[in-house]
Order: C-alpha cells, then structure tokens, then sequence
C-alpha cells in the first residue's frame, strides 16, 4: 500500500471545503488504546484510538458510512447533531499505536484507492504516531468529536403479532407469483445499457418502474435525493383498516460493472439487483389487486445510489424518520437469483438486521414455501441497513451463498441466460417475500 504524507491529505481534503464547513476529527472514549496525537492535532485534545473498532461518518450527507466490528456502538446517533455541510476525518488504530486517516474526498480517488462498498477513499498512515505536520494544516473550525461508546439497542419487534399457521388467503396470493412476469420485467431491466445511478439509462429505468407501478394502479412517488442521481422511486399499496401502518419492502434498481462510477460501461445488474425489482412488480401485481385487502400498508420502494454507498435509501430512511412513519417492518430483496449451490436456497443477512425479525421470516418462508432451503449470511450491504440505523426492525433476503458466490457479480456479464441463473429461485424468493410482507401487514 501506497503511503502519502497526511499533511498532504489534509490539504486536498481543507481545500476541497467551502466556506463555512468545518473539519470534525472523530475519535472515541471507550478503547483503552491511547496514543499521544494530542502532540499532533493540538494541546489539550485527548485522543484514543479506535483500535480495530472504528467508523467513518460523512456528516454532509448524515449517513454512517462504513462501521466494522464496532456495527453495534451508537456510531451514528449524533450525527443528526453535526451540521449538514460539515466534513469529517476519522482516526482509528487497526493496531496499537498505528493510526489511519480515511477521508471520503472523491479529489483523492487518484492518489489511492480502497473500497468498502463502492466508497473511494484515501488512506494515509500515521506509524506510532510520529508524523508531523498535522496540526498545521487543519482549520481553527476544527472541531473534536467524541464517538459515544454506548452500544446500540437494537429495534424492538414486541410489536410483531405472530401467526403460527398459515391463512389460505396468503397461500393463493403465493400461488399467483409467476415466473414469466419475473422474467419479463428483467427482460426489460437488462436490456436497458447500464442502469448505473448517474446515468441516462438509470433515468431511463427510473420513467419504466413508475409506469410499471402505475399500470397496477398503484399510486407512485419519486424522490429526489441527490444531484446527478436518478430518484427514488416508491409505490403504495394503502391499507384499508390501519393505513398509518408500513410495510416497507425495498430493493435497488441501479446497478455496476467493474468501475463503479462508469456510466459508459455496459451494466446489466440482472441478479444485482434486477431480481429484486422484478420481486417488487409481482408484489405491485399481486397485493396491488383491489380485491386484496391489506389492513396496514406496503410501501415498495426501487432505490438508486445503492452501489455508490446506500445514498437512496439512507435519503428515504431518513425522510421516514422525521415524517414519524409508523413503521412496522423493512424487508429488504438483494441479488435473488444466483444458484450457487445444489439446491434452491434463501439466505438471511445477519448483518443490519433483526434477528427476531429474521427468524420469524424464515418461518414465515417454510410455511408458505416448504421447498426452500434457508440459511444465513454475513455478507455486507444493502438497503436494509439505513433502517436499521435508524431504528426500524428488518429483515435481508438473497440467494444462497451470498453475492460473492455469483461469479458475475458487479460485472458486465450479470445477465439472465448464463449457468446457474435460476428464475426459479427468483420465483420462490419472492413467493418467501410476498407471504412475509402479507403477514407483517395483518392480512389473515
């Protein structure tokens, strides 16, 4: 790995801000791992390393980007205490008494590169912290925040009624998923160039899963979220006895090839994440019918900005939040068709989800899809997580085998007629999906 000088860093970073942001120094009181950068960042500043627990914040945005080992400290509940425009640096220690620096400055990708779903970062050491220069460099806005080491408490699911047999109306609803709509929906998804968030061709899928929604009279929002980004697009199934109530099922409709911010390259996204927005048009198909009568609501939400770091549904769990949503439930449908191994298999995510939740969706896919094997996974990420942090219950659904076992994945070859693509799997994955959200929303 290649090493620059921080004050070099620090310098592409300071001049990269505007006027009126400043530069928060992250750093955390809980390790016992202490290192004299006070020497470096300025008298009187106590600062602790992270050791191998360490997060990086972009406070401009407001969003926990990237969180290790350390997933469960309350990393990200004061972020909403930071100022939008500001920018943080975050130190923590992979080893006692070395130190990195992350910055999220898209101006330093050219200097070096290393990637945590999609982020460009740069990355300077500081060995035993006896760099100098550093203090010089940062502004007298520099601000020194202490990350709480208090864990999270994760999401209560007392809420969820359980139901132990199955309702003979969810069974027909999971009878009537189809496999040839499955695949005409990522017949039309793949033949779109890319599907890349900042590209026309993003734009182009946004204008066809709107019209797709609305077809089946379904009542359809976009949401703007970033610019240069394709938006957000969110349909509602409206409950008919307790409407205040939401189901949240999501999926990604942008997809990748092997350079993340390429908007020329070609980009298919048939498993990542086609299958889950074909997952959510048979979803609009079915409990879209008016005959169908959900007591809460569905929300069935396509996010872009997925690859670039959750930017869509980071934007979406927020507007959520500060609307007071009474949300009961997110689940969340990711890469869906990949058989990697000898049986049809339905992976749960551990990670940024609710383990009573999942359990509960897993029993709820036995029960209305016996043929489906279940397992779990510890892959890392998707657009559960956002509402996780946020303090919503979810659930992560994905094939067998996680996403690295597709050989395809975030390549130009991730299309429909390859080996070991299974729009069967995407059928029964989706049936799991359907009798889950069903289920969370009181239908009986």
């Amino acid at each position: 790995m290649a090493v620059f000088p921080v004050s070099v860093l620090l310098c592409v970073l300071l001049a990269s801000m505007s006027a009126g942001q400043h530069l928060h120094v992250l750093y955390n009181m809980s390790s016992s791992v202490q290192c004299p950068l006070s020497s470096l960042l300025g008298k009187g500043v106590d600062v602790r390393g992270l050791h191998d627990h360490f997060a990086l914040i972009n406070a401009k945005e407001s969003t926990l980007l990237h969180n290790s080992p350390f997933q469960d400290t309350c990393a990200s509940s004061y972020v909403g205490s930071l100022a939008k425009n500001d920018t943080i640096l975050t130190i923590f220690s992979n080893e006692p008494d070395t130190y990195t620096w992350y910055t999220q400055v898209q101006s330093c990708s050219s200097l070096l590169k290393g990637s945590w779903c999609g982020f460009d970062m740069c990355v300077v050491h500081l060995e035993q912290c006896a760099e100098q220069g550093v203090y010089s460099c940062l502004p007298a806005s520099t601000r020194f925040v202490a990350m709480p080491g208090h864990a999270i408490q994760p999401p209560s699911s007392s809420h969820i009624i359980r139901r132990t047999t199955t309702s003979a109306v969810i069974e027909t609803l999971v009878s009537q998923v189809s496999v040839q709509q499955l695949f005409e929906g990522l017949v039309h998804l793949t033949n779109i160039y890319t599907r890349q968030s900042q590209s026309t061709g993003a734009v182009e899928a946004a204008g066809f899963i709107e019209a797709t929604f609305r077809k089946y009279g379904l009542p359809t929002r976009r949401y703007a979220f970033r610019e240069g980004y394709s938006d957000n697009i969110v349909a509602e199934i409206r409950g008919r006895t307790n409407p205040q109530r939401i189901v949240i099922v999501g999926a990604h409709y942008d997809c990748r090839s092997e350079t993340v911010s390429s908007v020329t390259n070609r980009a298919p996204g048939a498993n990542d994440d086609g299958t889950g927005v074909a997952m959510l048009f048979e979803l609009a198909r079915i409990l879209g019918n008016p005959e169908v009568r959900l007591p809460y609501t569905i929300q069935l939400a396509a996010f872009s900005g997925e690859e670039q770091g959750l930017f869509g549904s980071y934007a979406y769990a927020d507007f959520v939040k500060e609307n007071k949503a009474d949300v009961v439930a997110m689940l969340q449908g990711d890469m869906l068709g990949y058989q990697s191994v000898p049986y049809l298999g339905l992976d749960f995510a551990v990670r940024y989800t609710t383990p009573d939740l999942t359990d509960y969706m897993d029993q709820i896919s036995h029960m209305y899809v016996p043929d489906l094997a279940t397992g779990t996974n510890n892959g890392c990420c998707s657009d559960q997580r956002p509402f996780f942090e946020n303090g919503y219950i979810t659930a992560k659904y994905g094939h067998a085998g996680g996403a690295t076992s597709d050989p395809e994945y975030h390549k130009t070859g991730d299309v429909i007629n390859r080996p070991d693509f299974s729009i069967e799997l995407v059928r029964m994955i989706t049936q799991a999906m359907l009798a889950g959200a069903a289920t969370l929303a009181d239908l009986q």
